[in-house]
């Protein structure tokens, strides 16, 4: 028994490594939002600047912000649950109502 739980303690997750895994997924999702946004911007009015919502998605680790039993999902474009019944918006729609909502620092 004792050398099982030595195993499985040797087999864990490095932590750097997902930390870099996390950040190649970003990247896509980050390249999948720009693509979307830029193929559906005719029909907002041709805001194709999403760029700001873009940047902020980048920094922000979303895996950090959903359950431990969705975090394999967390990059990608879809809602994600976070409890009480309540969704994580998809990073698309997040982009795309930043971009209209035409939002700048101190307005």
């Amino acid at each position: 028994m004792g050398m099982l739980l030595a195993f499985v303690g040797l087999s864990a997750a490095d932590p750097m490594a997902d930390e870099q895994r996390f950040a190649v997924l970003r990247a896509r999702l980050i390249r999948e939002i720009d693509a979307d946004v830029r193929a559906t911007s005719r029909r907002f009015g041709g805001k194709d600047s999403a760029s700001a919502a873009m940047e902020a998605i980048g920094r922000v680790p979303r895996h950090e912000f959903v359950p431990s039993s969705e975090r394999a999902y967390a990059y990608e474009n879809r809602p994600l649950p976070i409890g009480y019944g309540q969704t994580i918006s998809q990073p698309y729609i997040v982009a795309i109502m930043t971009a209209l909502a035409d939002a700048e620092a101190g307005k």
